[in-house]
């Protein structure tokens, strides 16, 4: 190939991954011009917003009439565009349940409503009681490149539910080329992913090997965008997360998420995960997955592929994993519900979205949240994720004793009787032999 090729392939590649390349937009809402009389920066937790500021206008009816126009009260964001293409618009609120529908528009263009019924915010946390901040993805433009101008837009006839106060709190702006998943007050990249999370199976020197899985682990909040169908509310998630789309931090095993990552508490989705390292003695080996404690709706997934659902909470499960797990490097990931997921919508009034941002201490002290509880969690339901020991547990055989019920006679009858259960991780029939061994300790 000669050197005028291969400069023309140097030039195209450049370009081509110039174009190509993601642009996000990070626009401080406290920083929009004009900076409306009536509004004010501050926030319950600082630390939780981006900047440390939001832009609050937290208008009762006495104010409504002074604070907004009769054309409505147009707050502008002036942003800059590198490469024209179709952008995403995201806004991060505060006070979802009582918030006022807003109108926004790019360039003079026609305005949209945003509302909570129609665009619900996710990635939620509570700043406080009936406080809740998350994002609410506005909608999609498609923009040229160069200078711009976001409008944001409140009217007097649009109030919140209660149709008295207008309440537009908001943290910060995101407009971004590329599909995105919200986390929290970060930008995109801002959270440096944590070091790996790897555990090595040991050589099979005895019929029986377990590996503890005790340590740190990956985690990353999951959240569904939108409403939340009643029909899926109490299931697994059978799909496999994309997870080069979260933002992953990392979580000690066994622990509860609550305690663990308290900035994460209303993550009520959650992912975590671990790497496994399989000799490969191992090969044609029976394996098994072992939970001491899990909360609340667990679904687990080996390399890819989804092994099955957990859904009784705070209990033990022992999951086969031997047509799944391979010699060589194996991923272990799972895909968390929390006990939020145990409250049935209330049949008169907003469905499952709304119950998503319910403050925790309703959990303990509301009779009328607790009652709609159809899993038995009201009692330190406030726990999430592998709350005891999880191990891996290798068998030299694909054969294994699977579970054993010991059924104690009377003393004098000095009898004890066994049902034991044998597990076949093969694909052909195998003649085994059973032994026992009873120690006195």
């Amino acid at each position: 190939m000669n050197s005028r090729i291969c400069s023309l392939l140097a030039v195209f590649a450049v370009y081509f991954s110039q174009s190509t390349r993601a642009e996000s937009i990070w626009l401080e809402s406290e920083s929009a011009r004009p900076f409306p009389s009536f509004a004010t920066t501050g926030s319950a937790k600082p630390e939780w917003v981006s900047g440390e500021q939001v832009l609050s206008l937290n208008l009762n009816q006495n104010q409504i009439e002074e604070a907004i126009p009769e054309t409505g009260l147009v707050i502008s964001h002036p942003f800059t565009v590198k490469t024209a293409g179709e952008f995403s618009f995201w806004n991060r609120v505060v006070f979802e349940n009582g918030r006022a529908p807003f109108e926004w528009r790019v360039n003079q263009g026609e305005w949209t409503v945003n509302s909570r019924e129609a665009q619900p915010i996710s990635n939620v946390q509570e700043l406080a009681f009936w406080n809740p901040i998350g994002w609410t993805p506005m909608g999609k433009q498609q923009l040229s490149a160069g200078s711009h101008t976001l409008e944001i837009r409140l009217r007097r006839d649009l109030r919140n539910q209660d149709q008295k106060e207008i309440r537009y709190l908001s943290d910060v702006i995101h407009i971004t080329s590329s599909p995105w998943r919200p986390h929290y007050r970060f930008r995109p990249g801002q959270v440096e992913p944590p070091p790996a999370s790897r555990f090595e199976l040991s050589a099979p020197d005895a019929p029986r090997v377990e590996l503890d899985l005790t340590g740190a682990w990956h985690f990353a909040p999951y959240d569904e965008f939108g409403e939340i169908p009643e029909d899926s509310r109490v299931s697994g998630t059978r799909r496999y997360p994309d997870t080069d789309m979260l933002t992953w931090s990392s979580i000690p095993v066994p622990s509860d998420r609550n305690e663990a990552i308290p900035e994460a508490r209303f993550a009520h989705r959650f992912v975590l995960r671990t790497t496994v390292d399989v000799p490969e003695a191992w090969e044609g080996a029976g394996f098994q997955l072992e939970f001491e404690a899990l909360n609340m709706i667990s679904s687990l997934f080996v390399n890819g592929d989804y092994v099955g659902e957990f859904a009784i909470p705070k209990s033990r499960w022992v999951p086969d994993v031997s047509s799944y797990l391979r010699t060589g490097s194996n991923e272990i990931l799972l895909v968390v519900k929390d006990s939020y997921y145990g409250l049935a919508p209330n049949q008169t009034g907003p469905g499952m979205r709304r119950s998503q941002y319910f403050p925790e201490s309703l959990f303990t002290r509301n009779q009328g949240v607790n009652n709609r509880l159809d899993f038995p969690v009201a009692n330190g339901h406030g726990q999430a994720g592998i709350l005891d020991t999880a191990r891996l547990i290798a068998t030299r055989a694909p054969v294994y004793v699977a579970d054993t019920f010991v059924k104690p006679f009377p003393i004098t009858r000095r009898e004890i009787e066994m049902d034991t259960s044998l597990f076949n991780a093969g694909d052909t029939p195998a003649t085994v032999t059973l032994g026992l061994c009873i120690l006195d300790l």
